[in-house]
């Protein structure tokens, strides 16, 4: 299929014409003069009259400069011209601009070979002129299949329901070609503007337009779109569920399918899953795939770049070396340069990983003589510290700084500061290497500085910017680091603070509803044309620094106007303030909780709290309890143990209490002797612990750690969990204040075993390959239970078909306790995509009876807790200083201050029994939410059936535990 978005216009169009009937007496002069110019332009071209032709165009135009160039040249090739039609359908005038919609049939043979010309010759064609004007008169400026503009009028629309009304209007557009360029338009939209939102219902608008054709072509290639937007959204699932359907239909399409690149899209979107095993599979699928055509060696080795990406991800050194190897054979065989450094890149990156340090330099440095002469600067700046990383392993802090400092001005020269900060944070560590500590500060404050300034920049959704920032915590880590070596205390606290939870933070500060309802509709016009202006220029920013062909004069003007679109939008923001000045409190930020301050979080003389540093070569365990004279105490300690492997212990842990192994004894009390004995003495006769934790420590259950005495943590203490101190004060704020929201008497409402369709069960299996969606009776007893325990007149609960998706969204704001009890669904690389399972109204199209955590964190709950009695639920992403991401920090940001949720998959009837015990001791009133959870968690730990830590070792309280 011959789609006009998807041709070449090399040359200045091959196109057919036909001659319209005389015009009427009462048609204006412009519509005169621009009809007279196109048939000219036609007509010029059947007799090869390039003046004639030329004359037709404008000058200044890009496309009349390049005909003007390349015309009458170009005609040498054709051969027996001839306009068979020229119709004029429309003639559209305004503000010295035209557009002539018309329909063309030009036949031309190729002198070379007298068969037909391609492209838009020998067939009819719907093309639209766009004519400007001057003092010369109307002169053609460009012209555009009439598919691709209708589709770019209807994309830059606010809604499908103003799409449809306008393609009603317009029904003789919609053809296969149109649909095929919708579906481009919109992807467009996502990768140009940044607005993947308006991406998505463009690109969804085009894929029901290609079902009602019945075009088979359209709908795979619309499917394919999809899924790129969905891949840039995070949802991963419907991301790889649209490129299945894409394979498929390529499949179908027999020799007019391409399943290679299907293949090779369904293996990102599985690697993007962390399911690299089966990424392999794809690509290599893709690689062996001849069909229609052998793929081009450029093709080859973009797919075995990415098979050597997937291997490294999963220690697979041996694939890694195999695929490696061969990637630089084809790359050097076709002396395609980027593909040489990245299989040289790869060859140190798997000596780095065997220790070898001397042999991954060696590779490191040969992919940097072979970049020599790229002007890819940001490939030059990775390289650079690439170098300065394995110096510093290898102790060479001299030569580590010398490639760092290469690297931050390399950052700077192009402008780009997300190239700088983490230059300069391995600047710092060479410096610490030479223990020339003021000079390490220096750095780390000017990184941070640099952070901060992005920061206050970012644009975007709430996951977003903590996807942005989560690789960005290394900075504040090494200085919180570096100040407890150097004996700071205060200060090591108050970096460590500002390192964490600084999204959560924002949100929490703020009030996310009342900022829309504050703007006029005006302003959410100029803010979204702003922001998406400022996230277009990144986009292509980043594109330029990584194209080795860019020229600088282009990427300085293209930084320059970021730099204006940057100073727009804040000049925007200030406007607002101005106008709003509600909005100042609404989305300000605010101070790091300070050590005295703390002393509001610990409830009586029996609290403490432990918060913990993780930087790469070691933690720092920050423990304060209240003193005498109600100034908290604080004190820090080292913990001597790299990050890597801290964290492949804690994994081992957690996994010998989720399969309830039964040697789990002698590591949990390793652990505890590693992580909670250098403050021990502190903590001796703590009732009530707080933890921050940080890092892989996010996995570890403490509550579950055991002492050299054989008591476990919980039946000492009751152990609750925070993101952040200054996090954990808003939310014990922002409590009171929902209380007066609740209806009176709405005390409990809960959701069990929701009957699940077909539809939700069969997404969710393709995706999550080893979740089994098997029926829940006993969280059906559990919510039953919850029932009685409440009383009927407190309480709502939801079971079988009646548990459904917008009956939580509708119903659960006003509730002082939340349960779900249902399937939960990890999904742990894009974790606001994680979900608890519902049952699905068919009549409701809007709902797919999936909660996603993205979904959560927009319902405004005015609860005290939520309880998320499924699977996984208190886990997610570990992002470096935000914490877990994933189910309980949609949560909080939702306005519920604490939650309750798993670190793995329970047993049920255990989960059953602790759930009822957990709500019995709340109702008594006597305890707090961390107290009745561990006297929960003891019941069990007393029940001979239930004593391993496994049935409830997994359970924990985040957020105000009071």
């Amino acid at each position: 299929m011959a789609h006009l978005s998807r041709l070449s216009r090399t040359l200045c169009l091959t196109i057919t014409l036909v001659v319209l009937p005389l015009f009427a007496v009462s048609q204006s002069n412009d519509e005169v003069e621009l009809r007279a110019l196109t048939e000219k332009f036609f007509r010029s071209w059947e007799k090869l009259d390039a003046d004639g032709y030329l004359s037709v165009w404008s000058k200044t135009s890009d496309e009349g400069k390049a005909n003007w160039a390349r015309v009458p040249k170009s005609w040498t090739v054709y051969d027996k011209t001839e306009l068979k039609k020229l119709e004029i359908h429309k003639i559209l005038v305004s503000n010295g601009k035209a557009t002539v919609r018309l329909t063309v049939h030009f036949a031309a043979l190729n002198k070379q070979n007298g068969k037909p010309m391609g492209g838009f010759m020998n067939r009819d064609a719907k093309l639209s002129f766009l004519f400007a004007k001057n003092e010369e008169g109307w002169l053609l400026d460009s012209w555009v299949g009439t598919s691709s503009q209708f589709a770019a009028e209807l994309a830059a629309l606010g809604t499908n329901a103003e799409r449809r009304a306008l393609i009603a209007t317009h029904r003789d557009l919609v053809d296969a070609a149109f649909v095929s360029d919708l579906g481009a338009g919109g992807l467009d939209i996502g990768s140009r503007d940044g607005d993947y939102p308006r991406a998505l219902e463009v690109t969804k608008l085009a894929l029901e337009l290609a079902e009602e054709l019945g075009d088979k072509d359209v709908i795979s290639q619309t499917h394919s779109f999809l899924a790129s937007i969905y891949l840039r959204l995070g949802d991963m699932a419907l991301a790889l569920l649209s490129d299945l359907k894409h394979l498929e239909l390529e499949l179908e399409l027999g020799d007019k399918g391409n399943p290679r690149n299907a293949r090779n899209s369904i293996g990102v979107s599985y690697a993007v899953l962390g399911d690299y095993s089966r990424a392999i599979d794809y690509y290599e699928q893709s690689l062996n795939t001849t069909w229609p055509r052998p793929a081009s060696p450029e093709g080859q080795t973009r797919v075995l770049g990415n098979i050597l990406t997937s291997a490294l991800e999963m220690g697979d050194l041996e694939k890694a070396k195999q695929t490696a190897a061969k990637l630089f054979e084809i790359a050097q065989k076709h002396n395609i340069k980027p593909e040489i450094v990245r299989s040289f890149l790869g060859f140190g990156d798997m000596k780095r990983e065997e220790k070898d340090f001397p042999a991954a330099r060696e590779f490191y440095l040969k992919a940097a003589e072979n970049h020599k002469g790229s002007r890819d600067d940001g490939r030059t700046n990775f390289i650079q510290k690439k170098l300065a990383e394995i110096e510093i392993l290898s102790g060479n802090y001299s030569a580590a700084l010398t490639y760092a400092q290469n690297a931050t001005e390399i950052a700077r020269k192009i402008g780009v500061p997300d190239l700088s900060w983490d230059s300069q944070l391995s600047a710092a560590r060479a410096f610490i290497g030479l223990k020339e500590y003021a000079k390490a500060k220096a750095e780390l404050n000017e990184a941070i500085a640099t952070i901060e300034n992005m920061r206050t920049r970012s644009i975007g959704s709430e996951a977003a910017q903590q996807l942005y920032f989560s690789t960005k915590a290394g900075p504040y880590l090494e200085l919180a680091a570096l100040q407890a070596i150097l004996g700071e205390k205060n200060e090591a606290f108050a970096t460590s603070e500002a390192a964490k939870a600084r999204v959560l933070l924002s949100l929490l500060a703020g009030n996310r509803t009342p900022i829309a309802k504050s703007m006029t509709e005006e302003e959410r016009r100029q803010e979204r044309a702003l922001a998406s202006r400022v996230s277009a220029l990144n986009v292509q920013v980043q594109g330029m620094n990584r194209n080795p062909s860019a020229d600088g004069v282009t990427v300085g003007k293209l930084n320059a106007d970021l730099s204006a679109a940057r100073a727009e939008y804040e000049s925007f923001q200030t406007g607002l303030h101005v106008a709003h000045p509600e909005l100042r409190s609404l989305r300000g930020g605010m101070s790091e909780i300070s050590v005295a301050d703390t002393a509001t979080l610990l409830a009586k003389r029996s609290s403490a709290i432990v918060e913990f540093v993780n930087a790469p070569d070691k933690t720092i365990v920050v423990v304060i309890t209240a003193g005498a004279s109600k100034n908290p105490n604080l004190k820090l300690a080292p913990i001597e143990i790299k990050r890597a492997e801290l964290a492949r212990r804690i994994n081992d842990f957690r996994s010998s209490l989720e399969t309830g192994a039964l040697d789990f004894q002698k590591t949990s009390r390793e652990l505890y002797g590693l992580v909670m004995k250098p403050v021990e003495r502190e903590l001796a006769g703590v009732s009530d612990l707080i933890i921050v934790p940080d890092g892989p420590l996010w996995d570890l259950p403490f509550q579950a750690l055991m002492d050299e005495k054989g008591k476990f943590l919980a039946e000492k203490m009751a152990v609750s969990y925070a993101p952040s101190l200054t996090a954990l004060n808003e939310m014990k704020k922002k409590a009171a204040s929902r209380r007066s929201k609740r209806s009176a008497g709405a005390e409990l409402i809960a959701f069990g075993n929701p009957i699940l369709s077909n539809e939700t069960s069969t997404r969710v299996k393709r995706v999550f390959m080893n979740e089994k969606l098997e029926p829940l009776p006993e969280a059906e007893r559990l919510v039953n239970g919850l029932s009685k325990i409440y009383g009927a007149a407190k309480s709502k609960v939801y079971v079988g078909a009646a548990a459904r998706e917008e009956v939580a969204k509708k119903e659960v704001p006003n509730y002082r306790v939340v349960q779900f009890a249902t399937h939960g669904i990890l999904n742990n690389l894009s974790p606001m995509y994680s979900h608890l399972v519902f049952a699905k109204d068919d009549k409701n199209p809007n709902e797919d009876g999936l909660l996603e955590a993205w979904e959560l964190k927009d319902l405004e709950l005015n609860a005290d807790m939520v309880i998320l009695s499924a699977c996984d639920t208190a886990r997610g992403r570990i992002s470096a200083g935000e914490g877990i991401i994933g189910m309980t920090w949609a949560s909080f940001i939702a306005g519920a201050p604490s939650t309750v949720a798993s670190q793995w998959k329970v047993e049920s009837s255990s989960t059953t029994e602790l759930m009822l015990e957990f709500h019995r001791q709340l109702l008594s009133g006597k305890v707090s939410k961390a107290e009745a959870l561990r006297r929960a968690q003891l019941k069990l730990m007393r029940d001979p059936k239930y004593r391993h830590p496994s049935y409830w070792g997994a359970w924990v309280i985040v957020g105000d535990a009071s």
